[in-house]
């Protein structure tokens, strides 16, 4: 079930089927309680990304304190992976229908699809967040509902630390019950009527003093989860419960007065039966809904040891910059000597050299930078790693690009996983709410699609690609296959033609792309001209490009008409028709043999009179 606070029409049942408030603030105490550690590490890692560890102790006074930002700058480089994985092509998924009857409905559905996603959603803000979310802390939620007001799907971006679940939990929709934790204002608390508006000044977060004393008096007191500090602030739990039915049952109650509803428990009556959220993991490894790792995590040890050499590196250049003197003589009340340009020295003073720095810093950042690019995997790392002065050859190029690409291609599979997910549920939602609005536009052409193509009975699966994050290496990739396969008769050339244009600007296929019609109307012209050619004697040539059958039945209904109308045709015009005939059927067998099969007794026909034609113009010349 999906709740939306704005939503009207919910059915209320009965407070026996949920499990009273005070075992379920008992199980998420729990959950609080297991999940302490890693709420910790997330806060660590949060502060790695943003601001940085600094140094515990400075060498001396003015001394640098920087921080080497390596796991933000990774999380920026790969974040457009996955958000070009998403938007890249035409289509955001394919659509396969699972009645055999219907699967003409399969391209129209995944088109309405599209439309309404990037139109009437917002999906693309939210899902960039989500990436970040995953990548940051190694998980992203991203929940899904239907906007009563805006009569549209919605996305939310959820914070995983303000999202709880069971201790034992490994996977989000297998949880027995799902809280999403809410901090709202008081005014948006009385804008909803749906909230209990008579408890609005008991659940209003307390002043410091009062949280001190609940925090005294309470089990398990979180800033943030069960109270805010901020005056004025509203908490609400909002939890999903799954019944034995398998339905999902929703209520909203405050955890600072757990001995009412702010809604009433109750059940929606459309859209699915699972979570309406979905989890986005970074990595797969061992069980646990916390065992996903963020990159900050996975990479901190190599960003302090980064940032200690870039601050070691700030060091002795300020140490370089500022040499030390030293003298033979005794200097008396040496604190009070100012070496400014311009000044005297009472006394001879000398400089305590310096010896060259035993490492190049730089070439040590750089090789942490490699290793831990090579680590999490980040696109293309592996071929620009210089681990020796040699030149890589090309077997070993290719062979460090093939490797690093299977890496890539693993993330997207998990993160693809993810996609589908959430395009099932928001498909599941659309079709209970939208089935009236099936008008959309694509490649700005006003469609419709079929009521029968509403039904849940598809196999959705997103268009993504690790690929994708490269369109050079898309539309190459694609170039080189269109120029292998062009003219080849078993492949169908037009969709070999659009799938190339897409890989530039799926955009430009409206454009550049003529549909059968046209294309057919503009092969009858070049035909119509071709003939024009050949009755002043002049010989015309086939292209490879031409639609052989439109050509051929363009010089069948010229000759047909010809005959009708008894209008002369000449031995050169017949003999000019006849091999410029003999040369379109020939290429279309091996384009099409099937409709060359299907067209040879009528051309048979025409040839025959054409060849009729020059028959006897030979024979009279033979007699004269």
């Amino acid at each position: 079930m999906i709740y939306n606070p704005e939503t009207t029409g919910t059915q209320t049942v009965s407070e026996g089927d949920l499990d009273p408030i005070e075992v379920i603030r008992a199980e998420v105490d729990a959950a609080l309680s297991a999940r302490g550690v890693w709420e910790e590490r997330q806060t660590m890692w949060y502060k790695l990304r943003h601001s940085g560890l600094k140094r515990p102790r400075k060498p001396f006074p003015g001394a640098a304190d920087m921080t080497w930002p390596l796991s933000d700058m990774m999380i920026e480089k790969l974040k457009p992976f996955y958000i070009q994985q998403t938007f890249a092509n035409e289509l955001v998924a394919n659509f396969y229908s699972l009645r055999s009857s219907q699967q003409e409905f399969n391209t129209a559905a995944a088109q309405w699809f599209d439309y309404k996603l990037r139109q009437f959603t917002n999906f693309e803000n939210e899902i960039v967040s989500v990436a970040d979310y995953m990548l940051m802390g190694g998980k992203g939620i991203i929940k899904i509902r239907w906007d009563e007001n805006k009569k549209e799907v919605a996305f939310d971006s959820v914070d995983p630390m303000m999202l709880i679940v069971p201790s034992d939990t490994v996977d989000l929709q297998d949880a027995d019950w799902v809280i999403q934790v809410h901090q709202i204002s008081e005014a948006a608390y009385r804008r909803n009527k749906q909230y209990n508006q008579a408890i609005l000044d008991q659940v209003v977060s307390m002043n410091g003093a009062e949280a001190e004393r609940l925090r005294d008096s309470e089990k398990m007191v979180r800033e943030g989860i069960t109270h805010t500090a901020t005056a004025g602030k509203v908490v609400l739990w909002e939890c999903y419960k799954k019944l034995d039915d398998g339905t999902i049952e929703v209520c909203v109650f405050a955890p600072t007065l757990p001995e009412q509803f702010i809604v009433e428990p109750s059940k929606k009556l459309h859209g699915p039966k699972v979570h309406p959220f979905v989890e986005y993991n970074s990595e797969i490894k061992d069980k646990g809904y916390y065992a996903s790792r963020g990159l900050p995590e996975r990479v901190a040890s190599m960003q302090m040891s980064m940032s200690k050499l870039w601050n070691e590196k700030l060091d002795a250049i300020t140490v370089f910059n500022r040499p030390i003197f030293t003298s033979d003589n005794p200097m008396v009340n040496a604190g009070n000597i100012r070496m400014n340009p311009g000044d005297i020295i009472p006394f001879p003073v000398k400089k305590i050299p310096m010896d060259t720095p035993p490492i190049n810093w730089d070439l040590e950042i750089n090789q942490h930078r490699m290793t831990a690019e090579q680590l999490v995997g980040v696109p293309d790392a592996g071929l620009t790693q210089a681990s020796s002065s040699e030149r890589r050859t090309a077997s070993e190029v290719n062979l460090i690009g093939s490797l690093m690409s299977q890496v890539v291609d693993l993330r997207s599979r998990v993160f693809r996983k993810a996609l589908a997910e959430t395009f099932r549920q928001a498909w599941t939602v659309m079709m209970a709410e939208s089935s009236e609005d099936l008008g959309f536009f694509f490649r700005n052409d006003l469609m419709a699609l079929p009521p029968a193509a509403i039904h849940e009975e598809y196999r959705i699966e997103p268009l993504a690609s690790a690929d994708n994050l490269n369109t050079q290496f898309v539309y190459r990739k694609k170039l080189e296959r269109f120029q292998l396969l062009q003219g080849n008769p078993h492949v169908n050339q037009m969709n070999l033609t659009r799938d190339l244009i897409a890989a530039g600007d799926p955009q430009d296929v409206k454009s550049l792309m003529m549909d059968d019609s046209t294309q057919a109307a503009d092969h009858a012209e070049d035909q119509a001209t071709e003939i024009n050619r050949m009755l002043i004697g002049f010989p015309s040539q086939i292209k490879p490009v031409d639609d052989d059958a439109v050509h051929l039945a363009i010089i069948k209904g010229f000759v047909e008409r010809r005959v009708t109308l008894d209008e002369e045709l000449t031995p050169e015009l017949a003999t000019l028709l006849m091999n410029h005939s003999n040369m379109h059927f020939r290429q279309l067998q091996q384009k099409d043999p099937d409709r060359a099969g299907e067209m040879e007794p009528e051309l048979q026909k025409m040839v025959t009179l054409l060849g009729s034609i020059v028959g006897e113009a030979q024979a009279m010349a033979q007699v004269q």
